[in-house]
């Protein structure tokens, strides 16, 4: 796992799994805020609310 502290100049071809971009300020997005973003945006596709 690798743990970038910079925010710009990535390409996507850079990207990989299991990378960690560290920003501030730091959130994890919770089943409730998704709910609570897809009330407010009125986006109730499948994709948002479906368990996988």
């Amino acid at each position: 796992m690798t743990v970038y502290d910079r925010p710009f100049g990535r390409h996507f071809e850079d990207f990989e799994v299991d990378d960690v971009y560290r920003h501030w300020p730091g959130k994890t997005i919770t089943e409730a805020d998704d709910h609570l973003f897809c009330m407010i945006t009125m986006n109730h596709h499948p994709t948002h609310t479906n368990n996988w």
